[in-house]
């Protein structure tokens, strides 16, 4: 594990408690969490003479379309995971913020499977999303 995983992990676990306790994101962490991400994606961009900013622009491409499926849903998928995955996308690159979408997105599936098939509970439910963002990425990060 690298130091920008660390980072990572420890706002995801921030937004984590608060995601579960008040379905909301910890807002000032995670714009600092943002830009600097976003200053950290320049600089990479910068040093390493990359000229194709579509390569480079591909990380942001899970949070762009969470923030698509926000505004289609009305909010009932939160702009603050977007916003969360599009840091993810400035810090870690596109195949690591796929990887956790995907795996995320996975294991919600099956726990609110398991809240209607078995506890019954209505469809209706919401779900703080941010404890399966932070398991997929402790698995992205142990593949």
């Amino acid at each position: 594990m690298n130091w920008k995983s660390g980072i990572t992990l420890i706002v995801l676990a921030i937004n984590t408690g608060t995601d579960i306790r008040t379905r909301k994101i910890n807002l000032p962490v995670t714009l600092v969490y943002l830009a600097a991400g976003f200053l950290l994606w320049i600089k990479e961009a910068y040093c390493s003479g990359i000229e194709n900013w579509l390569v480079w622009s591909m990380a942001l491409v899970p949070g762009i379309f969470l923030c698509f499926c926000s505004g289609v849903s009305r909010g009932n998928i939160g702009m603050g995971d977007a916003i969360l995955f599009l840091g993810l996308g400035f810090w870690h690159g596109f195949e690591l913020s796929l990887t956790v979408l995907l795996a995320a997105l996975g294991i919600a599936s099956l726990y609110g499977g398991y809240l209607v098939l078995v506890q019954k509970v209505g469809r209706k439910r919401q779900i703080p999303f941010l404890p399966f963002m932070l398991a997929g990425m402790i698995g992205g990060i142990l593949l």
